[in-house]
């Protein structure tokens, strides 16, 4: 197994030599990385190795694993973005020019190198953490696809379900790259033997004397805290500007015992950055949709970071307090305007292109008298994977040649049904500061079955909705 500093170095490498791929539009190479020289190379060098491949890899007819190319290729541009958003590059390969974005960076980095903060920490360290946690990111995957951040995040902190998949796969010694001498050490041996691998870098700063092993211990856990939130909410940001999520999930990521406004925007935009190099292998991300693609679309980072510089005033005026943050992200998540902005990105996210004003007299419509009731519901519900379901229904909507108006209208009554039938569950969640969660993705789970209910829904067959009420359920997420 490889140090920590070496994995970093190798990541670095290969970014690379992808980039110049990229600038030569190559693509040969980079399918030799594809096929399976990056697990060579890589992964098997990593703590946790054998989840990292499996997270990769799927079963072929023979019951053997082999590489799943298009996973494969997602963790090599989220390696190739996570490289340069979290260096010195300031992200100069993958984004064209952006002042929002250099002025967001040049403030995170000023907050980061600010020896004020009670857990300052090495500017170059804390960038090499956020670097690993790109390939560490979809680990999760290794367990099941669906909600995968938080089983990336019970792999490294909880060890919760890592003994119970393919025995004869995963063993000790693969999931930590470590010797045969240490294959049987227990769990909270595991957790701290990895801790250590992660934060060894910390040990060249410490002088062995009562304070500094104190301080060394504080940041020792500060990174580790901070490493394996990163993998737990990675897909926050991306599901705020899908408009999956409202802003104020965003309060779920926040340390309930840190009250220092800086260290909250530190985290909130070390994870915003994680989020741009997770979207550098979305299309819909990108200034043009190439077989390689090559820079980040200014007008969609110009969104994020303006919903992040709205969230970092509040937790400025708040003083960091994370109820009192929480309150007033809510109050913006339930104003009309952000909940027609939010359907417009489900809407946009879908393939489907209606103009704002129309979005709003369509839920308008829809509604009736409990428009502004249904605008406050809706700012304390997440979405999950609703977006393969209104995906499918702008592809058979298209095929029906429905107009966008009348797809955004079943969208647009789907939320609302939503949001009557778990009405009364939406509100007692808020009232003790939790979101409520829909879970949608059964209705994709079948591609006849989702067909049939797209069809039933663009043929306005009378119980179509209570079809897809029995296809989804709610929970709450924080």
């Amino acid at each position: 197994m490889l140090e920590f500093e070496d994995i970093i170095n190798e990541l670095k490498n290969l970014s690379k030599k992808i980039i110049i791929e990229l600038k030569n539009e190559e693509d040969s190479i980079l399918n030799d990385y594809i096929k399976g020289k990056l697990i060579e190379t890589i992964l098997k060098k990593c703590p946790f190795s054998s989840h990292l491949i499996r997270s990769v890899t799927q079963k072929d007819n023979n019951n053997n694993r082999v590489i799943d190319e298009k996973s494969m290729r997602h963790l090599l541009f989220m390696i190739v973005g996570g490289v340069n958003v979290f260096s010195t590059k300031r992200g100069e390969d993958i984004t064209t020019e952006c002042n929002e974005f250099k002025s967001f960076y040049n403030k995170l980095n000023d907050m980061v190198c600010n020896p004020k903060r009670e857990t300052y920490i090495n500017e170059e360290y804390l960038n090499n953490v956020c670097i690993l946690s790109c390939l560490y990111h979809d680990i999760g995957k290794a367990i099941a696809t669906e909600k995968h951040p938080s089983e990336g995040y019970q792999i490294i902190e909880g060890l919760g379900a890592v003994e119970n998949i393919d025995t004869e796969y995963l063993t000790n010694k693969d999931e930590l790259g470590a010797d045969e001498s240490e294959k049987n050490i227990n769990n909270i041996t595991k957790l701290d033997y990895f801790k250590n691998w992660l934060t060894k870098p910390l040990n060249k700063n410490d002088n062995n004397n009562h304070d500094n092993n104190e301080k060394f211990i504080q940041e020792k856990e500060y990174i580790f805290r901070f490493f394996t939130k990163l993998l737990r909410y990675h897909d926050i940001w991306g599901n705020i500007t899908t408009g999956e999520a409202s802003i104020v999930n965003l309060a779920s990521t926040l340390d309930i015992t840190e009250s220092i406004p800086e260290i909250h925007l530190v985290f909130l935009g070390h994870l915003l950055l994680l989020n741009i190099a997770d979207q550098y292998a979305t299309e819909s991300f990108f200034d043009e949709v190439k077989k390689i693609p090559q820079h980040i679309n200014n007008d969609l980072l110009k969104k994020v970071i303006k919903k992040y510089n709205e969230v970092s005033e509040i937790i400025s005026e708040t003083k960091g307090d994370k109820e009192s943050i929480k309150i007033s992200l809510m109050e913006i998540a339930e104003r009309e305007r952000s909940t027609v902005d939010r359907i417009c990105y489900l809407l946009y996210e879908s393939g489907i292109k209606v103009e704002s004003p129309k979005v709003n007299d369509i839920l308008r419509s829809v509604c009736g008298g409990k428009y502004a009731t249904f605008c406050r519901t809706f700012g304390a519900v997440r979405l999950c994977y609703a977006l393969r379901f209104f995906k499918q229904i702008a592809k058979l909507s298209r095929e029906e040649k429905l107009s966008p108006e009348k797809q955004c209208y079943n969208i647009v009554k789907i939320l609302n049904r939503i949001v009557i039938t778990y009405e009364s569950l939406i509100n007692t969640n808020k009232n003790q500061g939790i979101i409520t969660g829909i879970e949608m993705s059964w209705l994709t789970r079948n591609e006849d079955i989702s067909e049939s209910i797209v069809k039933s829904l663009i043929k306005r067959s009378p119980n179509i909705l209570s079809w897809i009420d029995d296809e989804i359920s709610a929970f709450p997420c924080g």
